[in-house]
């Protein structure tokens, strides 16, 4: 019987990629080529920065947008007690809801955008109706008022997910 040879993998792999060691001796004697990969570097990282700041100014937009239609809703639900327009769709404290609603679904997520959506119509349930309970996304038979925070704390939640999802 013959021997095996036996090789260790550090050897192996000089094996295999010698030919790059011997390339990268060539590419380093001559500048041009230096000039070259730093180019091709220094624009990587600046392309990755201002994606980076981009995603950064679009999370600080979406943050305000959040936080004013939470705020939004609160005043939206107080405007039924002190209704002055003849119809509430006129109320201007609604009618701000309804465009925050649509900002959030131009540049939210499509859940978000989703969730939002089913807060207006428990919303609009609140203004529309007589009756003192609805059902709620999830089935459950709630108080209109009770309906209203419960889907604004879903929404909430998708709304955190869809922040911190970019980050």
């Amino acid at each position: 019987m013959s021997e095996a040879n036996v090789i260790t993998a550090c050897e192996n792999f000089c094996r295999d990629f010698s030919w790059l060691i011997e390339w990268l001796t060539e590419v380093a004697k001559n500048p041009i080529w230096a000039l070259f990969f730093g180019f091709w570097i220094s624009l990587y990282i600046w392309r990755s920065q201002t994606k980076l700041s981009s995603e950064l100014d679009l999370n600080r937009e979406k943050r305000s947008l959040y936080r004013e239609f939470i705020a939004q809703v609160g005043k939206a639900v107080l405007a039924k007690d002190t209704e002055t327009c003849t119809p509430w769709y006129f109320h201007p404290e609604v009618r701000r809801v309804w465009a925050l609603q649509s900002e959030i679904a131009l540049i939210g997520s499509e859940i978000v955008g989703e969730k939002t959506k089913v807060v207006l119509e428990a919303l609009q349930s609140r203004f529309a109706k007589s009756e003192p309970t609805m059902k709620c996304s999830d089935g459950v038979l709630r108080k209109v008022d009770d309906c209203i925070r419960f889907e604004l704390v879903r929404s909430i939640e998708y709304m955190k997910a869809d922040i911190n999802r970019d980050q």
